[in-house]
């Protein structure tokens, strides 16, 4: 039996309508831009924005790093000690005995200078894959998302 107007497949539903799912797939394409384009850098395109973001706002804890760019603790934990073991941050204990305390090196600093390039090529590529209009519109979700998730 087909369905009628009022009734959709749900199956189908799903898959015409998905923003998790459309999300998910537009982040893989995009993301293997960036880390196809950064390979010879030596650092992906996640590391490059959480070295990014510790190198412009630290000394920072790694909770505020994972609050403010949206991150599980785990993911967070295992790209910073990536990161650590490359020298690219320090991790050190907090005044408070329990907390941490990460900083991006000058070693870290480097790898940053050494990816803008390219990194520079892959955000053209990404411009071009989602057009203007689509570029626009992600960096406008991101703002909505961040706000919310910043003042929550």
């Amino acid at each position: 039996m087909a369905p009628t107007p009022t009734q959709t497949d749900p199956a189908a539903e799903v898959l015409g309508a998905c923003l998790a799912g459309r999300t998910r797939l537009i982040n893989r394409a995009i993301t293997g831009l960036y880390d196809e384009a950064l390979r010879d850098s030596g650092i992906t395109a996640a590391q490059l924005t959480t070295l990014s973001f510790i190198h412009e706002l630290g000394p920072i804890s790694p909770g505020d790093i994972a609050r403010q760019l949206v991150l599980e603790k785990s993911t967070l934990s295992r790209n910073l000690g990536r990161m650590e073991r490359n020298g690219w941050v320090t991790i050190s204990k907090g005044d408070a005995g329990h907390t941490q305390i990460i900083r991006c090196t000058r070693r870290g600093k480097a790898v940053i200078a050494k990816a803008v390039p390219k990194w520079r090529e892959a955000q053209e590529r990404a411009r071009d894959l989602l057009g203007s209009g689509g570029a626009e519109a992600v960096m406008k979700a991101f703002d909505s998302v961040r706000k919310r998730d910043t003042q929550g």
